[in-house]
């Protein structure tokens, strides 16, 4: 496990379900992941705090996949990396589209390809993060 070979790294994982942080909670016992009950569009990390963000099979699911995009733009750092998976039906042109629009990601990144068993969403931030708003507000 990756937190075993790089103790360097924080690892996080993020549902919005107790029972699935409770399944992983018991799969990860001891590994030293830090499991955290909450909303894509509310995540419990300061701005700019995350260096690689990674969804896998959720996207779907989100009820507001532009709010998610801008709080996914918020807690990764300037210059950190996007990635997100989902299955091949997934409409992944609003997400696309507000990662494009939102001023800390660099929009030319944000880029669509085939995966292994669905579609991958990536983008990059803005290496200086200038373009990122002050204003709590306006995300």
């Amino acid at each position: 496990m990756l937190s075993a070979t790089r103790p360097d790294v924080a690892l996080h994982g993020v549902d919005l379900s107790p029972d699935m942080i409770a399944v992983a909670e018991r799969d990860l016992a001891g590994s030293g992941v830090s499991l955290h009950v909450a909303d894509v569009a509310r995540l419990p990390f300061a701005d700019d705090s995350v260096d690689v963000a990674v969804s896998s099979l959720a996207l779907h699911h989100w009820p507001d996949p532009v709010a998610a995009m801008a709080e996914l733009a918020r807690v990764t750092r300037p210059d950190g990396v996007l990635a997100l998976y989902d299955f091949r039906f997934t409409d992944m042109e609003p997400a696309m589209a507000a990662l494009r629009a939102h001023p800390a990601v660099a929009a030319d990144s944000v880029r669509r390809r085939p995966a292994r068993r669905g579609p991958r969403l990536d983008a990059r931030l803005h290496p200086s993060g200038a373009a990122r708003s002050t204003d709590a507000a306006a995300r």
